[in-house]
């Protein structure tokens, strides 16, 4: 639905809050404190992640889905990051 920012097209809502439907494409990746988990719509060319920096349950589902469950995400602040 048009509601939902696609991640083909990312780089005009960084900064922005966002809402966003994806699929979970990975268990958490993290080594430190937040929980980042690669997502995907179909429509991107580059990686994307979601990262949580702080459990609540408005955003437990992230943690809980499993590989390949749709999530939404809602109000969320899309934000880019180019380190390697």
């Amino acid at each position: 639905p048009a509601r939902f920012a696609k991640m083909a097209e990312m780089e005009r809502h960084v900064t922005n809050r966002i809402d966003l439907l994806a699929v979970k494409l990975s268990h958490d990746l993290s080594e430190g404190n937040n929980q980042v988990f690669k997502i995907g719509d179909g429509s991107e060319a580059v990686d994307h992640y979601a990262v949580r920096t702080r459990d609540t349950v408005l955003n437990a589902d992230v943690a809980d889905a499993d590989y390949g469950d749709v999530l939404v995400f809602e109000n969320v602040l899309a934000l880019w990051n180019d380190d390697e």
